[in-house]
């Protein structure tokens, strides 16, 4: 499968079949990202859940140019967006912008960007399967030291920008996919004419977003960042829903215009999946001073938040293996899988199946399956 992805990890080694990335930012500093897509296939007997089940077999960057200045961004290729719009445009397909947490090299980011691909799949019903978008920060892959994590949440930050960059310039291709249908159907009525229905591209596709971990702590910045590139509010309306997973975020985020509280304005609907039992988190609160874990409390004064934010306890669901520390539910288990492909398909909170209301129409439980 095609795993599409932008990073500003540094280029290590670049030729017309592959290229390697490294740990470090992109030599010209860390708001700067390439884009390109890997070809990734799953190992022969090996379940997508499992952590090394997918296999990186060509990593391929697409052109660019240098900018004029420092301070300029680079001008990227649209090689790859006009890709992605021929997939969207002939399959119907939804988009899926993945960022992922702390402790990932680039290639377990594109494996994990690679299980999500094929496990969010919608099983034949009416809805096709999205396609994956990963950005892939600098993570360095490692858990230990305990430096390791302070230096991830480093990069996280410092990734905003080109994270903000990065989906803005997704936001500008969705929207250039859709103005053209308009520009048609305005040129056909001039004409008097009915507008040829071949030539529609007709993109119903919806952008979705999935931040994992320390990928929230990411998201933060690069939503600080997005408001200061367009110098506007309310910002534009970016994803159909956002799933804020296992965050690695305070509590209270949601409710501050200086953490996350503008997600409001880039999405139509905020979905938190938490767990008080994520022993990941647990770990950040008592060694790295970082109480009230978004992903494991839940939003603070979930009633106080716009009705648009959903609040999912799965406590009951996150256990996987002992070295994942109930962290990576969000890919191994079937009950959490199935709950948000319900969410995919436009099913209702209140209908989704195997949930149980904590509070009605705000919060539910996941409900294990034995």
């Amino acid at each position: 499968m095609k795993i599409y992805f932008a990073t500003n990890r540094n280029v290590k080694k670049e030729d017309e079949s592959h290229a390697e990335l490294g740990e470090r930012f992109d030599p010209d500093g860390p708001q700067f990202f390439r884009v390109g897509v890997a070809e990734v296939v799953r190992k022969r007997g090996q379940e997508a859940t499992e952590d090394d089940a997918f296999e990186i077999q060509t990593v391929r960057l697409y052109p660019e140019r240098k900018p004029r200045s420092r301070a300029a961004p680079r001008a990227r290729s649209g090689d790859l967006f006009e890709e992605l719009r021929q997939q969207l445009r002939d399959e119907q397909r939804d988009v899926l912008v993945f960022l992922h947490g702390f402790s990932n090299t680039f290639e377990n980011s594109i494996a994990r960007a690679a299980a999500l691909q094929e496990l969010y799949n919608h099983g034949g019903t009416l809805e096709p399967d999205p396609v994956v978008f990963v950005f892939a920060w600098p993570s360095n892959g490692r858990a230990f030291p305990a430096t390791a994590y302070f230096s991830d949440r480093d990069d996280a930050k410092m990734s905003g920008i080109a994270m903000a960059r990065a989906l803005l310039a997704l936001l500008r291709f969705m929207a250039s996919v859709h103005d053209d249908d308009r520009s048609l159907i305005r040129e056909a009525r001039e004409r008097d004419e009915i507008p040829n229905p071949a030539q529609l591209k007709r993109c119903q596709g919806r952008l979705h977003l999935l931040a994992h971990s320390m990928g929230n702590w990411a998201l933060r910045h690069a939503v600080l960042r997005i408001k200061e590139e367009l110098g506007v509010t309310p910002l534009p309306r970016l994803f159909k829903n956002a799933f804020l997973v296992a965050a690695d975020e305070d509590a209270d985020a949601l409710g501050k215009s200086e953490k996350l509280g503008l997600l409001f304005d880039l999405s139509q609907n905020v979905h938190v999946y938490h767990s008080i039992d994520d022993q990941a988190l647990q770990i950040s609160d008592a060694t790295k001073f970082n109480p009230d874990r978004l992903g494991a409390d839940g939003p603070a004064n979930l009633t106080s938040l716009p009705p648009r934010v959903y609040a999912v306890d799965c406590s009951e669901v996150d256990e996987t293996i002992l070295e994942h520390g109930r962290h990576q539910y969000y890919r191994i288990r079937t009950e959490f899988i199935e709950d948000i492909k319900h969410v995919f398909q436009g099913v209702g909170p209140e209908q989704i199946p195997h949930r149980e209301a904590i509070i009605p129409g705000r919060s539910w439980r996941i409900l294990r399956r034995d």
